[in-house]
């Protein structure tokens, strides 16, 4: 994956679902394009057009993106402290847990034996 290789911070993966995907769509569209349904026809030239809208499209996101992370990073660091991420940046930044799985678990909220789980069950 070129997310590891060049160890990018995506942790949502938008490039790979949202970037890859979507400019794999806009592409298609000329290659599978169909009066039918009510498109255009497909032809060469229209695959043409959508892969140099889909290179310009990259180009300018990056162009953008890099501006506005350089500007945003002039104000205030864009990436926190590590000490801070392995504290929990729920406590260091805004001074308390969100999720305090001790508390629920005492409380009788969940099923104690999943722990902090995504298949805990919440008991009405």
């Amino acid at each position: 994956e070129l997310r590891k290789l060049f160890a990018w911070d995506d942790a949502l993966d938008v490039w790979g679902v949202h970037g890859m995907g979507g400019m794999l769509g806009s592409i298609l569209v000329g290659a599978l394009a169909d009066p039918v349904v009510g498109g255009v026809e497909r032809s060469g030239t229209l695959f043409g057009k959508q892969v140099a809208a889909c290179a310009f499209t990259m180009v300018y996101a990056l162009v953008v993106s890099w501006g506005l992370l350089h500007g945003v990073r002039l104000m205030m660091p864009l990436v926190p402290p590590p000490e801070a991420v392995e504290a929990g940046l729920d406590k260091t930044i805004h001074g308390e847990h969100a999720y305090d799985s001790d508390h629920v678990a005492s409380a009788g909220l969940c099923d104690a034996s999943l722990g902090s789980s995504s298949k805990a069950k919440v008991v009405p």
